[in-house]
């Protein structure tokens, strides 16, 4: 029994510089990445990569890339990703954007916080960096289901049928762009509404 007791203190014993290491490393990796005051027109986000950080104006989502470096030959710059405004001039708030951090190295997600629209940020040290808008799907599908409506109900389902041949498929697809062109149902010479 006490041979158990002291098999379990030296076990015990043993584990604490692991859970200190532990716990220091989660406390490094929060402290590296300083809070900021949010109220402000621009912002610095850290990225993984050391010597990059990214360059938000928070009131209209314009982002660039800051690099930097100790050596004399190394490259100092601030290169645009995103040169657009988002918003116009009556839309800009101190604020209104900011980024999360990925798990990818190079993208960051850039958010507007009034309307929840998404963008992806890519940065790179070399020159793919870009910002693209992430869709929301919900209204591709609507405005799919929409278009997909000027067709007649057996055409419709045609396209949406696995075994319909490809070169049938081709001419209801060429239909329908003719179709949404006109703004014109197959089923009536009326014209469909417009969208607001």
């Amino acid at each position: 029994m006490k041979i158990q007791h002291v098999l379990l203190l030296t076990l015990s014993l043993s584990l604490i510089p692991f859970a200190s290491a532990v716990s220091q490393r989660e406390t490094i990796n929060f402290e590296t990445d300083p809070p900021q005051d949010i109220n402000v027109p621009f912002r610095m986000f850290k990225t993984h990569n050391m010597w990059t950080y990214l360059l938000l104006d928070t009131r209209d989502g314009r982002l660039w890339q800051v690099s930097f470096t100790v050596s004399e030959d190394g490259i100092r710059c601030k290169l645009p990703i995103n040169n657009s405004p988002l918003v116009d001039e009556s839309g800009r708030r101190i604020g209104r954007f900011t980024l999360y951090r990925t798990e990818n190295i190079w993208t960051f997600l850039l958010l507007d916080q009034y309307n929840g629209d998404i963008w992806q940020c890519q940065f790179s040290l070399e020159d793919k960096r870009f910002l693209l808008p992430i869709p929301d799907l919900t209204q591709q599908i609507k405005e799919l289901f929409d278009t997909l409506s000027l067709l007649p109900d057996k055409e419709r389902l045609e396209l949406l049928d696995p075994n319909t041949p490809e070169h049938k498929k081709a001419e209801l697809i060429e239909k329908l762009k003719k179709l949404k062109e006109s703004g014109r149902s197959a089923d009536s010479t009326t014209r469909l509404p417009s969208k607001k």
